[in-house]
């Protein structure tokens, strides 16, 4: 759960800043507020595979789930990479 509450926390203080620094406040703000809701997109679809999807085909307390984190957490990764990337060309454009 720490890792969660790590993930929010770097996310929503990444694009705070790049909202603050941005020139174009109002395009900016868009898209950080996509980017946030894919993060919370991104945890109720692991949170739906966890209780509903994994009890399905009695896949919790096994590995047999095992690639299906693996593919959540490299999911998270690129979105993150691909949101800091984005903010961070907004930033830059003059």
């Amino acid at each position: 759960m720490e890792k969660i509450l790590f993930i929010i926390a770097v996310f929503l203080i990444t694009s705070c800043i790049a909202i603050l620094k941005a020139k174009n406040f109002k395009e900016t703000w868009k898209f950080a507020i996509k980017w946030v809701f894919g993060l919370f997109a991104l945890f109720a679809l692991n949170f739906f595979n966890e209780a509903f999807l994994f009890e399905l085909l009695d896949w919790n307390g096994t590995n047999k789930n095992d690639w299906v984190f693996v593919l959540w957490w490299g999911l998270v990764f690129s979105w993150f990479i691909y949101g800091f990337g984005m903010l961070f060309r907004k930033l830059r454009e003059k």
